[in-house]
Order: C-alpha cells, then sequence, then structure tokens
C-alpha cells in the first residue's frame, strides 16, 4: 500500500492519542513513508519501519525533534534528500545487514549507499569508516551537538557545507593517509592540501604556520573560542569566518593579510581586540574600518 497521510501509516484513524506517542508503529504492509507524515508527532523517540517499507520519501521525518533511535530494514531501496530533516535528538543508527542498498558498516551510526560509498544521514555519535568517498547533501545537517569529528583516508570529496554546525566541536582528526585533506600540527581542523586552506575548525583549533587563508564560515558559531592567533603568511579571511563567535575577544593578525571579507568578525558579541604589528594600524583600518577603535599595535 503507498501511504498519503499518517492514517495510512498507522493503518486506522488517527487520534488525539496517536499525537502523543513515544514509539511509532508502521502498519505491516505499507511501501512508503510520505513527506511531512510524521511532523504532528512530536514526541515520538522511536519508530518501528516493517519490512514492507521500499521508500523513506524526501523530508518524510521532518521535523522529528526527538527521534533518538533509527533502523533501517532489509526492504528499503531508496532515502529521499532531507528525509531526516531537524531530527536533532537522533543518536543511533542502524541498518539491517541483509539490506542491498544501504548499510551502517562498523557499527559506524550511520547510513551508507552501497553503490557508491556515499553517506547519506549521520548522527551526533556517527563515526566516519573509512571506505566513504563523499558526504551527501544534508547528511549532517541536524548534528547540532557533534563533540568529535574523523575524517578517514577514503573520503575524497568535502566542503565547507558540509557539517554545517560547529557549537560544541572540540576534536577534528583528518586521517594521516588521507591524499586531499589534514589536520597538520595536531590544530583540530580540516585542512584542503591543494590550496593551504582552512575549511573547517571546531572550538580548541589552532591556525597552522603554513595556511594561506581561512573559509567562509570556517569558524562560524564556534562560541568556545576565547582567542585566535593569525599565523604570519596567511593573506585572506572570508566572509563571515568567525561569525557567531560570541566569546571571541582576543584576535592577532599578521601583516600578510590583504583581505577580510564582509562579517568576518560578526556576532562576536565580546569586546573584541585586535592585536596588529608595529606600523600597521593604518592598513588594518581600511581591512576594519567598523572595528579601528579596537586596534592594538604590539
Amino acid at each position: 500500500m503507498i501511504a498519503k497521510n499518517l492514517s495510512d501509516l498507522l493503518g486506522r484513524e488517527v487520534t488525539r492519542k496517536d499525537l502523543y506517542l513515544k514509539e511509532v508503529i508502521i502498519e505491516d504492509g505499507v511501501e512508503n513513508i510520505c513527506p511531512n507524515c510524521l511532523l504532528r508527532i512530536k514526541r515520538m523517540e522511536s519508530i518501528v519501519i516493517p519490512n514492507s517499507v521500499v521508500k523513506i520519501e524526501t523530508l518524510s521525518f521532518r521535523g522529528c525533534q526527538n527521534l533518538k533511535a533509527l533502523e533501517i530494514p532489509e526492504s528499503v531501496e531508496e532515502i529521499g534528500s532531507n528525509a531526516f530533516m531537524f531530527c536533532f535528538s537522533l543518536e543511533s543508527i542502524v541498518v539491517d545487514k541483509k539490506n542491498p542498498a544501504f548499510d551502517s558498516r562498523d557499527n559506524c551510526n550511520a547510513i551508507i549507499r552501497k553503490k557508491d560509498n556515499v553517506l547519506v544521514l549521520g548522527c551526533r555519535n556517527t563515526i566516519i569508516p573509512n571506505g566513504v568517498k563523499r558526504i551527501g547533501a544534508g547528511a549532517f545537517k541536524s548534528c547540532i551537538d557533534m563533540e568529535s569529528l574523523y575524517i578517514p583516508e577514503s573520503l575524497t570529496q568535502l566542503n565547507g557545507y558540509t557539517f554545517p554546525f560547529h557549537g560544541e566541536l572540540m576534536s577534528i582528526v583528518v586521517d594521516e593517509n588521507n591524499r586531499y585533506y589534514d589536520s597538520r600540527e595536531n590544530c583540530n581542523a580540516i585542512i584542503r592540501k591543494s590550496t593551504n586552506t582552512l575549511m573547517y575548525g571546531c572550538n580548541t583549533s589552532t591556525v597552522p604556520n603554513s595556511i594561506v587563508s581561512i573559509e567562509s564560515e570556517a569558524f562560524k558559531d564556534c562560541a568556545k573560542i576565547e582567542s585566535i592567533v593569525i599565523p604570519e603568511g596567511l593573506v585572506s579571511i572570508d566572509e563571515h569566518a568567525f561569525d557567531g563567535c560570541s566569546n571571541l575577544s582576543s584576535i592577532t593578525l599578521p601583516n600578510s593579510l590583504t583581505y577580510i571579507g564582509k562579517g568576518a568578525f560578526h556576532g562576536c558579541k565580546r569586546s573584541k581586540v585586535f592585536n596588529i604589528p608595529k606600523g600597521t594600524k593604518e592598513k588594518f583600518a581600511s581591512l576594519l574600518p567598523q572595528y579601528e577603535r579596537n586596534l592594538r599595535e604590539v
């Protein structure tokens, strides 16, 4: 049966009591989980998906903010984009070992598409296993409280928006054999090797000496950072790089810096001091006109 609404999923008329269920059991024989059909069950923590479900459609679990555990049965062949948007509490993901399309290899707490080794869904406890080549769009979109991140040797494609939330992140390690990215000098950040750019940081990151630029939103919302030292040699800090770093109060900038993007330090609510080299106040006043009073030559 093709489900079109919540009643179809449950196999009965929906009552007021159903909207407060903590465990939802989908009727055996249902072949799909339709878009937004679970949105009304705000307290759902777990769901039983029968072995008849073939397709989990786009936005099907959108807004299930209390969903903690997810088990994907053998029968599921397709998972739509953003199917688990705003599932902020998800901490356990298991795929049936007999599923031909997806797996959760090495107890990784994630859903991996077998045909191309793309991780399509992660959670706060995900450990990205070696063999994964790419992170799917939105796979970590709802992981607001990840504390650690490991990038395996096999991963070949990342962008600065792959992991959108930095707030609780305290540790980033890139496998030393990865050909495309590294976390040199134990910097707790992801560095793109080909351009020596820092593309993703966390609350404990340091900026290595070999870096030439910091990408857009690289440290966005890292609210636990209080100070940062940008080493000599770095030439650009892109738009919104430190946006939302609300406790950042001490920033040391190098003479080599020639570009600071719009909103790079927006949302840094504490009184900021920009430590700059002697004799460079005029230069940095033009790069940071809104913070001219906060410039201090050292």
